[in-house]
């Protein structure tokens, strides 16, 4: 689902994280419950579901803060063939410290 046309846009293949800001409004987009499967859905939906996304923006957000994170420009990002969203080869990124220690 994370790459299908119709949940993610006709630019679904391009690493454009991006994509999850309002235009203008610098608010996040909302996405429904259903575009995650690897959590289920309904009556049948993980009940650890809402403590792992939270757990993963405390862990994005912890990271963003404490380290500048850079893509390297001119390489081609490729999904890999996975159960869970990967890049094959890896996503080449430059992270330096925000502070001196």
């Amino acid at each position: 689902m994370g790459r299908m046309p119709e949940n993610m846009g006709e630019d679904c293949k391009e690493f454009r994280p991006e994509r999850w800001i309002l235009p203008g409004k610098g608010g996040i987009k909302h996405v429904g419950t259903n575009s995650f499967p690897g959590f289920g859905s309904g009556p049948w939906a993980c009940p650890g579901k809402e403590l792992a996304f939270t757990r993963m923006k405390a862990v994005v957000a912890t990271v963003l803060h404490n380290f500048n994170v850079e893509v390297l420009e001119e390489q081609t990002v490729c999904p890999g063939v996975s159960a869970a969203l990967t890049v094959k080869n890896g996503l080449k990124a430059t992270v330096s410290s925000r502070w001196s220690i």
